[in-house]
């Protein structure tokens, strides 16, 4: 059967337009063509991902070079001249009059012929000008430089700038921008590290065990979670170090019960259930689509431990009184943590977003601090860079009654605190909190933070 691989790229890319969830609308697609083979998948991924990744640099060219501006452009338009000059810059094995032809192919199968000279003109003038595109002067407008550059938009610039000062902030952008491998915990319940290993390089997985802590992965290469024999056998979950940091601070006592109010898709209860004091974790979140993706990865693991429920973290729930060893909020958030993996995330954060998850995370953690069995824990994080998610909710916290922060400096990897990140680590974990940064040990970028109520 055959495909137009990127006639496919643009209707996902007309899903997003939408307002469907990035991540979502590749995992669905990629499910859906299964029969492809490995080249035509991965030249989707990376024409889809990438698109999305450099909007507004791509954009940025086709105004260089375009009298109708990019936002006057039909949709369709816009989008099939955008897949064509991410091919023309960024995709070296695409001869440039390939990308031309087939855009302008494109347009008239979608029933835009009368534009296909526009859209054949257009690109052959930017292939012709490709080695002269000027950026914006980094020394008169740094924050433009930045947007344009990194396609990372303004506001996004200039809340890392206020929160971390200008160059941090494109040392931020920067990274999130680089390609991401895919982390994985091992599962020793069903195998050991060096067997996973052996077996997945087998499959033709590439593997580094170049990792922060022992049980985790690094997968450099991969086609799809759905070919791999070992993933399906659940020798191993997927999870980025960044929240594996919450499973190694923690200390619970024998038979201990967990909640997690907000699991999907289960990564961080499945690290939990596999720990041997732990009795029960109940893993919560707030729909049945949510409960399903938990689930399937309990089913595929084998972990007994583990019983889901469709529970509203923002509501109060009577049945959880006091009832968990250890609470784990790992809260909806921003997620400019994870922008390098998400990539239309960037895209839809504003102040009013932020400011109003902060206040729904704050409801979720009053609620959460009644579930906590006096002398238990209670375990706060995001996957954002935003004080205002981060350390003003940690604040939060720190004035419930008898919580306490926990410092849990010593379960700093010994191999970091030789590090200048380490070190800064070691000293926030005195505090009762860690901030992992994309830039530094190659994580997403993380907040993390243990209370424990007083008995």
């Amino acid at each position: 059967m055959s495909v137009n691989e990127r006639e496919i790229v643009l209707d996902m890319l007309l899903r997003v337009d939408s307002g469907k969830l990035g991540h979502t609308v590749l995992k669905d697609t990629l499910d859906s063509y299964l029969y492809l083979d490995k080249v035509s998948r991965g030249f989707i991924t990376r024409l889809y991902e990438g698109t999305v990744e450099k909007k507004i640099y791509l954009d940025f060219v086709i105004n260089s070079f375009s009298k109708l501006p990019v936002r006057r452009l039909k949709p369709i338009i816009r989008i099939i001249m955008e897949n064509a000059v991410y091919q023309i810059f960024f995709m070296d094995r695409v001869p440039d009059s390939a990308a031309i032809n087939e855009a302008v192919k494109l347009a008239k199968k979608r029933g835009f012929s009368g534009l296909s000279g526009f859209v054949n003109g257009v690109l052959r003038n930017i292939a012709g000008n490709k080695e002269n595109i000027k950026l914006p002067d980094k020394a008169k407008d740094r924050i433009k430089y930045i947007e344009v550059k990194y396609s990372m938009p303004e506001f996004v610039v200039k809340h890392f700038e206020k929160e971390y000062g200008l160059e941090r902030a494109e040392r931020l952008i920067k990274v999130f921008e680089e390609n991401r491998c895919i982390s994985g915990r091992v599962n020793r319940l069903k195998t050991d590290k060096e067997s996973l290993v052996r077996a997945l390089e087998k499959e033709g997985v590439k593997v580094s065990t170049d990792t922060v802590f022992e049980d985790s992965i690094k997968i450099l290469e991969l086609d799809n979670l759905n070919f791999v024999e070992s993933f399906k056998k659940g020798e191993f979950i997927i999870q980025d170090e960044s929240s594996g940091f919450l499973g190694e601070i923690v200390r619970l006592p024998e038979n201990a019960k967990v909640i997690d109010l907000c699991a999907a898709p289960g990564g961080k209860s499945l690290m939990f259930a596999m720990k041997e004091e732990v009795a029960e974790v109940i893993a919560c979140d707030i729909s049945e689509m949510k409960k399903r993706l938990i689930e399937e990865n309990v089913l595929r693991t084998g972990l007994t431990k583990i019983k889901t429920q469709i529970n509203d973290a923002a509501v109060y729930n009577e049945a959880f009184k006091e009832a968990a060893d250890l609470v784990i909020c790992d809260l909806p958030c921003s997620g400019l943590g994870i922008m390098g993996r998400k990539r239309d995330i960037k895209y839809n954060v504003t102040q009013e977003r932020i400011d109003e998850l902060a206040e729904l995370q704050k409801q979720i953690l009053l609620n959460a601090r009644e579930y906590v069995k006096k002398g238990g824990l209670l375990l706060f994080s995001t996957c954002t860079l935003s004080r205002k998610e981060n350390e003003e909710n940690f604040t939060f916290i720190s004035k419930f009654k008898d919580f306490t922060p926990v410092n849990f400096s010593d379960k700093i990897p010994i191999g970091l605190l030789g590090t200048k990140s380490g070190i800064r680590l070691a000293k926030e974990a005195e505090i009762g909190y860690m901030r992992l940064f994309p830039d530094e040990l190659g994580t997403d970028g993380f907040f993390i933070s243990q209370f424990v109520r007083e008995k």
